[in-house]
């Protein structure tokens, strides 16, 4: 009976609302999202699984606009970026306008990566080159494939290609050629 009733409200603010964000919307909440904070683009590392498939982008590319865990809380930055492109998902960062250091000795000083001040230039940035996927936005993933080792390829509705390439070395594919730790837009028209 809860679970209805959570989906009754959704609904209802939904309709009321002209967006609707959501963090970390689950099978219930997605039909009644715009946006989704927080969407999950690691594996779960299980030792039984040889490879991940993006399935939650791929089911929800096109029906609402998808941003990543902050950037500036993750180990490997570059690594997550590019999984970003990947899999169609957007970055957000986690940050504060004070010094981080006023929340040592608090509940929050694990939040040690925050400063606005310290991450202004990268986020423009990070902006500036996630802006070639622009092609990309609100449009179904239609096909998502490794092409080659660490080198995946996600097309879209209208034909744009996403080539993401986890080597430490260029690689040309399909007449693309792919920087070493980057990824390259093929557009649909």
């Amino acid at each position: 009976i809860a679970g209805s009733i959570f989906v009754k409200v959704l609904s209802d603010i939904a309709n009321a609302s002209e967006e609707l964000l959501l963090d970390k919307a689950y099978a219930y909440a997605m039909p009644y999202a715009d946006r989704i904070t927080n969407t999950p683009v690691k594996s779960s590392g299980f030792d039984m699984s040889d490879g991940s498939i993006p399935f939650y982008q791929i089911v929800m590319a096109g029906y609402a606009t998808l941003y990543s865990e902050p950037v500036n809380m993750q180990g490997n930055q570059q690594m997550y970026l590019l999984k970003l492109a990947e899999t169609g998902v957007n970055p957000s960062f986690k940050l504060i306008a004070a010094n981080p250091m006023v929340l040592m000795n608090t509940n929050y000083a694990y939040l040690y990566s925050v400063s606005y001040e310290a991450w202004k230039e990268d986020i423009i940035q990070i902006a500036d080159r996630f802006s070639e996927l622009s092609a990309t936005y609100n449009q179904g993933i239609t096909e998502h494939e490794e092409i080659a080792e660490k080198v995946f390829k996600t097309t879209y509705q209208n034909g744009a290609v996403v080539y993401t390439n986890y080597n430490k070395k260029p690689v040309t594919v399909e007449g693309i050629t792919v920087e070493a730790l980057n990824f390259s837009v093929k557009d649909g028209k």
